[in-house]
């Protein structure tokens, strides 16, 4: 295949702002003819949370702010953690022969391939019950390169590293500088023009104004659009706690070491008045975190079993949620050239098969979105 110019971000525009605005204006500032690719989450995250909008109203978000093709990340690498989440976005960008991946660090100038290298064999005891997993392996890293990675996205760049390795990618890996407000930060200023996609969401849900910090099509979709959360999916999940027996539940994507038993019996003691995050607090210890239980309960809610995510993984495809006419061409391109299907509109037969756990999702997700996401919808254009 013929290696076009071509650049990838892997994102997930919860919603898109500024500082997502930023990383696009300064691609096109050093690569100008290139054809910027988005891999992106759809309706549920990697941090185990639902998408505050659905996928098309992120996917306009992006392509009216410069990217120029969008494909889903099937929810079966988007609820994951960071390995598994960005060894199915670089298959993906793999698949169609990505010149470079940009994306935001917090400390750019660390070679992010070569810490890989001296990982891959990395040798860790991820077992101790005392701390999480993650604690557990940065010390393994520190110990084997003397370097400490444990912010957000530097860990997610080493983990796209790692994923570049383990496909033979040929993908250069280009870090850029972080900039503004923190992964983590819950608020911002008048006087800021960059704020964290979590406060831009908090302040959605106080109904205090978002303009300086996100392009114009969000800001509308602030106004017009209804932005969810975990409590709109409670109900939800209450239902499947209700039900569901401890052996059921094992059968779940992710239930292991009987935790089938404490997000049972912790969800029996709640008042009726506890809340969504009154019950991860409650199921939460110092080896199993805040978004690992969320992670399970979005497995829970979309009733997710380990065979789906096998089948998922054996067989990748291209979802494409929306493109310009420069990504239409790519696409056309693209068509005769990448190793998994293509599907611009979801028909009958890919809703109950290469697509069914995607289309579940997006069927959970529209209870409370009321919009069909899926069947029969052509990708978002723009010119």
């Amino acid at each position: 295949m013929r290696r076009l110019d071509t650049t990838g971000v892997i994102v997930e525009y919860n919603p898109f702002h500024n500082g997502h605005l930023y990383q696009i204006n300064q691609i096109r500032a050093q690569y100008p003819d290139t054809t910027i690719v988005a891999i992106m989450s759809g309706q549920f995250l990697q941090r185990g949370i639902p998408a505050a909008l659905d996928k098309e109203s992120r996917t306009r978000q992006a392509l009216q702010s410069g990217v120029d093709l969008m494909i889903e990340l099937p929810v079966a690498f988007s609820v994951q953690p960071a390995d598994l989440f960005a060894k199915g976005a670089i298959k993906l960008l793999s698949g169609m022969k990505i010149t470079r991946l940009v994306f935001g660090a917090e400390h750019p100038k660390l070679d992010f391939k070569s810490i890989a290298v001296k990982i891959q064999n990395i040798d860790g005891d991820f077992n101790q019950y005392n701390e999480t997993y993650a604690s557990q392996y940065q010390q393994a890293v520190f110990d084997s390169t003397g370097v400490h990675i444990d912010e957000p996205n530097d860990l997610l760049g080493l983990a796209y590293a790692e994923a570049c390795l383990s496909e033979k990618s040929e993908i250069q890996l280009c870090p850029i500088q972080r900039i503004g407000a923190g992964y983590h930060e819950t608020i911002f200023n008048d006087s800021q023009e960059i704020a964290s996609a979590t406060a831009i969401r908090l302040a959605v849900r106080n109904q205090e104004s978002i303009g300086n910090v996100v392009p114009g099509q969000t800001q509308i979709d602030s106004k017009n659009e209804k932005w969810i959360d975990w409590h709109d999916f409670w109900p939800y999940l209450k239902y499947q706690l209700s039900l569901l027996t401890p052996e059921q539940l094992s059968t779940i994507y992710g239930v292991s070491e009987g935790i089938e038993y404490r997000l049972l019996q912790q969800y029996e003691k709640l008042p009726e008045d506890a809340s969504f995050d009154d019950w991860v607090h409650a199921v939460k210890s110092k080896r199993v975190t805040y978004t690992k239980i969320s992670r399970l309960a979005t497995y829970i809610l979309l009733k997710i079993n380990k065979n789906e995510i096998d089948k998922q993984y054996k067989q990748p495809y291209y979802h494409v949620l929306g493109f310009s006419k420069r990504g239409q061409s790519l696409l056309n391109y693209l068509k005769k050239e990448v190793p998994y299907p293509i599907l611009t509109k979801i028909s009958k037969k890919d809703k109950e098969g290469l697509y069914s756990l995607d289309y579940r999702a997006g069927i959970i997700y529209g209870l409370i979105s009321h919009k069909e996401s899926d069947l029969f919808r052509h990708p978002v254009q723009i010119n």
